[in-house]
Order: structure tokens, then C-alpha cells, then sequence
């Protein structure tokens, strides 16, 4: 995936109105239905060790990034709308296409668009294997249970590599989606642009959504309180991506705007 230094406004696409409007709603939908049970199945695999092959996520992204074109918002609030029942897969569902709008936004072409939003579909794969028990837990995790989560980022890269799958976006963000940009994440504490543009944008996605849904031990955030505590965090975050993530998701359509190509 290419590297690129601004966030870029994108030719908008065509915006439905009226009956088109509702129709690709309804599209989206179940785009998104389709999608959860095809995921549920393909996290399942990788749990039982029996990912050999990609097909599937690869519809699924290049669906969306179909989606995306018609309307730029209607899959990403059918997302936002979602439950917070089996929020791994559906987690990775709206990652992938929050990181095909990031990747729009910072100008990247239609296939790198595509191996964005199939990393996103992958980049938690690890976390099949971290317990449930940990994963859901109410209250603050220990030393220990917070060693295990961290696991899953070289987990789910020895997963795709076990199966065969050499797809370097998809390697790329399922390991290094939580460094950070000022070098304190992990697993390797890269820093800045050592880090792949590809799980640059997967950070932001992966932590906004994150922050927007409720899970066990912490209420969802509303999506422009979400957004201003990530900016809050100096140094977590590509500065770029998180722009480029304002601009995608459309909450501040006045502000900021990115300089032209």
C-alpha cells in the first residue's frame, strides 16, 4: 500500500436521495446480514485452525467498497446502528469499511482501497484465541489477562501466515494495529511512518469504533465525543488517518477541509 502525505478530497461520489436513499439503506442492510453470518462463519474457522483461503472476505470488502460508491453513509450507519452481540466479527465488518473510506479520503486507488477494508475484515482474527471470559470482562483486566490480549495482534499474523494467506495489507494491520504513532504501542514499539500506512488507518478505525458501541465494561460514546478524545491523545495516533477518518465519516463536513490533489 502506498504512501501518502495529505488527506485528499475524493471526487465525491453521486449522493441518493429520496426512494433511492431508502433503497440502498435496505441494500445495506443486508449487505450487512450477509456479510455477519459469512464472517461469523470465517472467525469460527480460524478459531478450529481451518482458515485456507480468503474468498469470502474478499466479496465482503469489495461488496461494501460497491456500497460505499452508491452512498458513502448508508453501510456505516447500518453499522453504527448494530448491536453489541458478537462484536468481534461485526466490530471487523465496520472497520473495513470505515478503512475503505479513510484510504477514499487520502486519495489511495480502488485497490488499495480494497486491500484496506479486506485488512479490516482480518485485522482482529487474533482475537479468536483470547479468551472470552477476558475479552468480556466488566471490570479492569490484570497484568497477566493484558499480556493475553496482546497476543492476538502476532496471533492473528500467525494465523493468516499459517494458512497461507500472504495478502501484506492484511499481515501488516492484523500485527501492528495497536502501535502508535509516537512509538509506545505494540507488539514492536514502531514509531511514526516505520509504522505501514495500512495499520495507521486501521488504528483509528479499529479504536473509533471501539469507542462508539457498548461493550461489558464501558457505555458507548457519542460519535463527535468519540472523535475529540482521540484527538485529545497526543502522539497515539497518524494525525492524517484521524483527519482523514473526520472527513469520512462526514461529522464535521465544515471543518478542516483537506487541500485538494
Amino acid at each position: 500500500m502506498g504512501m501518502t502525505t495529505c488527506c485528499r478530497r475524493r471526487r465525491p461520489s453521486k449522493r441518493a436521495d429520496g426512494d433511492d436513499l431508502v433503497d440502498e439503506a435496505r441494500q445495506a442492510r443486508g449487505l450487512a446480514l450477509r456479510s455477519a453470518t459469512l464472517m461469523s462463519a470465517l472467525f469460527t474457522r480460524a478459531r478450529l485452525g481451518k482458515l485456507a483461503e480468503t474468498g469470502d472476505a474478499w466479496s465482503i470488502a469489495g461488496a461494501i467498497g460497491d456500497s460505499l460508491d452508491r452512498h458513502p453513509d448508508a453501510f456505516l450507519t447500518v453499522m453504527h446502528l448494530r448491536s453489541a452481540d458478537e462484536y468481534t466479527y461485526l466490530h471487523s465488518l465496520s472497520v473495513c469499511a470505515m478503512m475503505q473510506a479513510v484510504a477514499r479520503h487520502m486519495g489511495l486507488d480502488r485497490g488499495e482501497c480494497l486491500d484496506a477494508g479486506l485488512a479490516g475484515l482480518l485485522h482482529d482474527l487474533g482475537k479468536t484465541l483470547t479468551p472470552p471470559a477476558i475479552l468480556n470482562k466488566p471490570g479492569r483486566l490484570t497484568a497477566a489477562e493484558m499480556r493475553i490480549v496482546r497476543r492476538h495482534t502476532e496471533d492473528g499474523r500467525s494465523m493468516l501466515e499459517s494458512a497461507g494467506i500472504a495478502h501484506r495489507a492484511s499481515l501488516d494491520a492484523a500485527l501492528h494495529h495497536h502501535e502508535k504513532f509516537d512509538g509506545s504501542g505494540y507488539p514492536h514499539g514502531l514509531a511514526g511512518e516505520r509504522i505501514p500506512l495500512v495499520a495507521r488507518i486501521a488504528s483509528v478505525c479499529d479504536v473509533y469504533d471501539a469507542l462508539t458501541v457498548d461493550r461489558p465494561y464501558r457505555t458507548a460514546l457519542a460519535p463527535g465525543e468519540a472523535l475529540r478524545r482521540m484527538q485529545s491523545w497526543q502522539g497515539h495516533f497518524d494525525g492524517n488517518a484521524l483527519h482523514c477518518l473526520v472527513k469520512a465519516i462526514g461529522l464535521y463536513p465544515g471543518s478542516a477541509s483537506c487541500p485538494s490533489p
